[in-house]
């Protein structure tokens, strides 16, 4: 049980430290895109920038 209990945390651990460096990479790769006039624009955007536009 307290193996099962300390895989979970460690697997959270984990998967929140990823889910961290995931979102400071689309932060750093979408940064231009913040201030659209509205969604569509920046949906538009963002494409752009991950598709390496």
């Amino acid at each position: 049980m307290i193996g099962l209990i300390l895989g979970t945390s460690s697997l959270a651990i984990v998967v929140s430290g990823l889910v961290a460096v995931f979102m400071v990479w689309y932060a750093n790769k979408t940064r231009e895109c913040y201030q659209p006039d509205g969604f569509h624009q920046y949906t538009q955007c963002v494409r752009e920038h991950l598709n390496g536009n």
